[in-house]
């Protein structure tokens, strides 16, 4: 419903190439991929309409509401205090503002099993594992902690039909300086054990919805909300050194994948 400039559309389609960006007000990560590939059904079918049919596709049940889970499922009487020390801020040229980069790379899956294999981890966490070993063996400078934030999706944890934002986070904390990789790992799988306990999710889960329930903040006009949010969103980010998240194996229905 948003009218986009020929130059904005060549900023989201791009050769055979597409985009989209979603703001988090609307969905997560889940909800929006559930959306992108609905595009991409929809201009396959449009592109080849003897071979692909939406017909086909009208026969699957997709069952979803826009409920808040949030409020749903947490716990207003759990402890959420969690500690938040400042985090190592990675440094690095910055791009010009509004631009955004993005560098892509192609990798053997199978290749990526067998390492995962061999140290009995997820990809995610071995993802995570190279990750922060890349920033400790190239940019590491300082006595801050490298605290590595990983997206939850918490339909893994509370059953959730909403298409509406349902996720969370936690926070892996890394030492002052670790040199092996075999180190990393093994905080890494130890973090993630620990961290992704249930009770451990709900604390955090609940946390944030005991913040965006609070009576005063609720008061306080959106004008001036929004220059707060903005200055609090300054000082929460040197609490951790940088995102990583995994959307996971990306499905698309049979007839549809010889085309992308």
């Amino acid at each position: 419903g948003t009218d986009l400039s020929d130059k904005e559309v060549q900023d989201i389609i791009y050769k055979n190439k597409i985009n989209i960006d979603i703001f988090h007000s609307l969905t997560d990560g889940n909800g929006g991929t559930t959306f992108f590939k609905e595009i991409v059904y929809t201009y396959l079918e449009m592109c080849y309409p003897e071979d692909l049919k939406q017909e086909n596709r009208k026969t699957r049940k997709i069952e979803y509401d826009i409920e808040d889970s949030y409020i749903k499922n947490y716990n207003k009487k759990i402890n959420t205090n969690v500690p938040n020390p400042r985090a190592y801020e990675l440094k690095g040229k910055k791009i010009k503002l509004g631009a955004i980069s993005a560098i892509h790379q192609i990798i053997d899956l199978e290749q990526l099993k067998k390492e995962c294999e061999k140290y009995n981890v997820t990809v995610t966490q071995y993802l995570t594992a190279v990750l922060m070993y890349a920033i400790y063996k190239e940019n590491y400078k300082g006595k801050k902690p490298l605290r590595v934030c990983i997206p939850v999706n918490l339909k893994k944890y509370y059953p959730s039909k909403t298409i509406s934002n349902f996720f969370s986070f936690i926070m892996l904390d890394g030492k002052r300086k670790q040199e092996e990789f075999e180190e990393i790992i093994t905080l890494v799988k130890k973090e993630f054990k620990e961290k992704l306990a249930e009770e451990e999710i709900l604390k955090t889960m609940s946390g944030t919805v005991k913040l965006g329930n609070n009576i005063f903040i609720k008061m306080i006009p959106l004008a001036l909300k929004n220059i707060i949010v903005r200055l609090a969103y300054l000082e929460i980010r040197k609490h951790s050194t940088i995102t990583y998240s995994n959307t996971g194996r990306v499905g698309i229905m049979g007839e549809y994948q010889k085309y992308i």
